[in-house]
């Protein structure tokens, strides 16, 4: 049994910890899915990344921006190439 589903809300909660005794950092996501209308997928398209770039993630009904972030190197692999 397959049906097509959507995801309606995403909560997310981070926490930074910072004392004497040093850093400690926690996070926890929860997704909230429904049954999502049968839509074809999106033409997929190609991107070249071979440099630095700026990016954000958009909330397209309300226009809000999520996440904002640029990648210094795309071609490393270290975890800090975003900053």
């Amino acid at each position: 049994w397959h049906e097509p589903l959507q995801i309606s809300n995403v909560f997310h909660k981070a926490v930074l910890k910072v004392n004497e005794e040093g850093t400690e950092g926690t996070a926890a996501t929860a997704m909230v899915m429904n049954r999502a209308f049968v839509m074809p997928p999106p033409e997929a398209f190609e991107m070249i990344v071979n440099r630095p770039f700026f990016f954000i993630v958009k909330h397209n009904p309300t226009g809000r921006i999520a996440f904002f972030s640029h990648i210094n190197d795309p071609s490393s692999s270290d975890d800090e190439m975003c900053s």
